[in-house]
């Protein structure tokens, strides 16, 4: 939603940001990498900072022979500019994090399968076998422990103790149906 507000609201801000006098998106171009220049410049070694002083110079005369540096409504459109570009920035970033997101949601959901399916859960095509339905019928914090559980302990060997503590685990996790033992 914020990512949609925010390009809606940089395409408004761009407008305002227009010029009639000439392409203000190429006037900011050549503007942000003279800002860069300049923050940049520094802990650069002799020859590096005479380079790029030469190079601010020839940007700015340029910048200022730019029939839009007379635009009356000049301030205005830089400003306008400037907004925009921040709204992209945050933009880019909301972005970065969404993709993040979805990527670890997608790598965390493979790594869940691929355990599911050595347990024997899923098949190799990611299919539910007979367990893997025991499994989704089972609804608790420790689901696919309580499951593992029923699978391979050895409930003829439990004390009448084991086995009723054992029993109220399950039944604290409201299994609909005990699976026959394989």
């Amino acid at each position: 939603k914020q990512r949609d507000k925010n390009y809606n609201l940089q395409k408004e801000v761009l407008q305002k940001a227009s010029c009639h006098l000439g392409d203000f998106s190429q006037y900011f171009n050549q503007y942000n990498h003279l800002k860069s220049l300049e923050k940049n410049i520094t802990g650069k070694n002799r020859r590096e900072r005479e380079q790029i002083t030469l190079e601010i110079e020839d940007i700015q005369k340029r910048l200022s022979k730019n029939p839009i540096e007379s635009c009356k409504d000049f301030s205005e459109h830089l400003r306008n500019a400037i907004r925009a570009a921040r709204i992209e920035t945050e933009n880019n970033a909301l972005t970065q994090r969404i993709e993040n997101r979805t990527s670890f949601i997608a790598r965390r959901f493979d790594q869940l399968n691929s355990i599911l399916v050595k347990l024997g859960y899923l098949d190799e095509q990611e299919k539910s076998t007979n367990w893997g339905e025991k499994l989704s019928e089972i609804y608790g914090e420790k689901d696919l422990l309580i499951c593992q559980s029923l699978r391979n302990l050895p409930f003829d060997k439990l004390t009448a103790q084991e086995f009723v503590r054992s029993r109220q685990v399950c039944h604290r996790a409201r299994i609909r149906s005990l699976p026959e033992r394989e």
